[in-house]
Order: structure tokens, then C-alpha cells, then sequence
């Protein structure tokens, strides 16, 4: 699976991902799945990019499992 799976079910994920990072209901909603702009937000929350895409690499391991990283995920 790739990243697309999170991204169609982004809503899916509201509690659990507002809840990790603490992110507001404005923050989610300008996300809207976008891995890119989840990075950003984590940024602007004092996390580094290497922090940032790890944890949100954890994160997808356990939702797409398999070891799909992001990098992978986001077809890149």
C-alpha cells in the first residue's frame, strides 16, 4: 500500500493523529492528508525534518504496516 491509503482516509485518522502530535482541528484540516504538509506543521511545532519524518514514518508503519516508509509511500 502507499501513501495514498492514509490520504484517502485521512478523516479515518482524525483522533489518532490529533492526538500524537497534538495537532488543532485547523492544522488537521489543512493537512487533509498531505505528507508534505504534515512535515511542515510538525516543523513549526519545533520538531526537526529528520525528527519529523521519523515519527511520522512510525506512524505509517503502523497503518500501512509492511515497512512501507515514507519515502517509499510517497512514491518517491
Amino acid at each position: 500500500m502507499k501513501w495514498e491509503y492514509i490520504e484517502k482516509n485521512w478523516a479515518y485518522f482524525r483522533g489518532k493523529v490529533e492526538g500524537i502530535w497534538g495537532l488543532s482541528d485547523k492544522e488537521f484540516d489543512f493537512i487533509n492528508g498531505d505528507w508534505e504538509r504534515l512535515i511542515k506543521v510538525l516543523e513549526k511545532k519545533g520538531y526537526s525534518r529528520v525528527q519529523a519524518e521519523k515519527e511520522v514514518n512510525d506512524f505509517s508503519m503502523t497503518v500501512i504496516g509492511k515497512g512501507v516508509t515514507w519515502t517509499e509511500a510517497r512514491g518517491a
